[in-house]
Formats: structure tokens, C-alpha cells, sequence
């Protein structure tokens, strides 16, 4: 049996409202971003049709839903870990995303 958490609304809005949030943050160093009146609506319908996308591929396509899978078990070992290193993994993390290395 396969079980899918759906988000929740809120879920949804927050990642809106942090996804807006970079935007804003992106347009102060990059011009051809550009913040309107309507990007916070868009960026929430956005949001909500990339989720809609992803969890029609992962349901409809068995080579994406092993691919996530694969990555999920792959990384399953950073999370849960109760070693007091939570916040080591989380910056190597940071570190990783960001291409900076620590020193």
C-alpha cells in the first residue's frame, strides 16, 4: 500500500509566501527580476499547479515516483537522527545547496 500525505492549504501558502520572499529578495540584485502588484498571486498559483504537477507525475509515472524513492532513501540517513549533530548536518546542507564549503 502506498500512502501520500497531501499538503495542507496553509502548507501551500507558506511555501508561497517563502518563495516570494527570495523573489523579493532576488529582484534587489537582479534586474530582469521584477516584483508587480500581482507576484505574490502568481507566485501562490504557481506553487500550487508545480504541486499539482509533481504528485500527478509521481502517482502516473512509476520511473519518477523509483527516482524519488531513490533520493528519499538516500538522504533518509540525515533525518531522525536524535545525535545532537542536527544542526552540523544542517549547515553542511546549506553548504551543499549554496556551493559554499566550510572552513
Amino acid at each position: 500500500m502506498i500512502t501520500i500525505k497531501i499538503a495542507k492549504k496553509s502548507d501551500l501558502n507558506e511555501f508561497a509566501k517563502l518563495r516570494f520572499l527570495a523573489h523579493q529578495y532576488s529582484a534587489k540584485f537582479d534586474k530582469e527580476v521584477v516584483i508587480t502588484s500581482n507576484s505574490g498571486a502568481e507566485l501562490a498559483r504557481l506553487v500550487k499547479k508545480e504541486f499539482e504537477d509533481i504528485l500527478k507525475k509521481t502517482v502516473t509515472d512509476s520511473a519518477f515516483y523509483q527516482e524519488l524513492c531513490n533520493e528519499q532513501k538516500a538522504v533518509s540517513g540525515y533525518y531522525g537522527n536524535l545525535d545532537g549533530l542536527a544542526s552540523e548536518r544542517m549547515s553542511n546542507l546549506f553548504d551543499q545547496i549554496s556551493g559554499n564549503h566550510a572552513f
